[in-house]
């Protein structure tokens, strides 16, 4: 959950990457890669989520971010942010 009125790039890119490597770690500590991932932004008129594939099965936070970073400029427009979620399935 996002501080609120939240609608700067920056603090939801922050956010983001927070949460690129929380998951990046608990695949890294269970073993697993993966290469589909769901992202969602949770905005006043409610979610707006998808997923998006890595070229390569990933553990890589960064990479994971990359992926995150990508959403948000095709699915964000400035507008508050409430929350953000990034997941996977195995």
């Amino acid at each position: 959950i996002l501080p609120p009125g939240t609608c700067r790039a920056e603090v939801i890119q922050g956010f983001l990457q927070h949460l690129s490597e929380k998951l990046a770690v608990r695949l890294r500590r269970h073993g697993y890669v993966v290469q589909e991932i769901s992202i969602g932004l949770r905005c006043p008129e409610g979610w707006r989520q998808g997923w998006l594939r890595a070229e390569q099965p990933t553990d890589d936070g960064l990479e994971i971010y990359r992926l995150a970073r990508r959403f948000l400029r095709q699915h964000w427009f400035g507008e508050v942010v409430q929350q953000v979620r990034i997941g996977t399935s195995t």
